[in-house]
């Protein structure tokens, strides 16, 4: 099965205008609106990619892919039982993610908003027992 991204139909973001809370929670939510089976055997699938920063602001990334190659006992399945199966949507959500999630970092930069990803922690100095100097620890 090959899924190709198809682009983005919407793009919408927002900064509300409040101070950045404590502790600022961001929710990300991938989400298949809808999918059709094309001609050529392929399916259209429509995304949603939703990231809320709380009450400081939000994303929303809407678009299409294309899976197509489909192997014909999986695409009987997805058409008879009228869902996407298991299977499929493991690596449509996996490609939603390679590709949605980057732009998603780019555009909350543009807005001002934390990425919507969780970021590496450097490691803490500590100062040695024997104030000789600073040594690094990793956690």
């Amino acid at each position: 099965m090959k899924i190709g991204f198809s682009g983005y139909s919407k793009i919408e973001g927002e900064r509300f205008e409040v101070p950045p809370p404590k502790g600022l929670r961001v929710d990300v939510r991938m989400n298949v609106i809808a999918y059709e089976a094309q001609p050529d055997g392929s399916f259209r699938v429509r995304f949603s990619l939703h990231v809320q920063y709380g009450n400081l602001g939000m994303l929303r990334l809407d678009g299409y892919l294309k899976v197509e190659d489909v192997e014909e006992g999986l695409r009987k399945k997805w058409l008879r039982e009228g869902k996407i199966p298991e299977e499929a949507m493991v690596q449509i959500h996996t490609t939603l993610a390679r590709i949605c999630i980057p732009d998603a970092v780019v555009f909350s930069k543009f807005l001002n908003l934390p990425p919507p990803v969780p970021l590496p922690v450097p490691p803490q100095a500590k100062k040695r027992k024997e104030d000789r100097g600073w040594e690094v620890g990793f956690a």
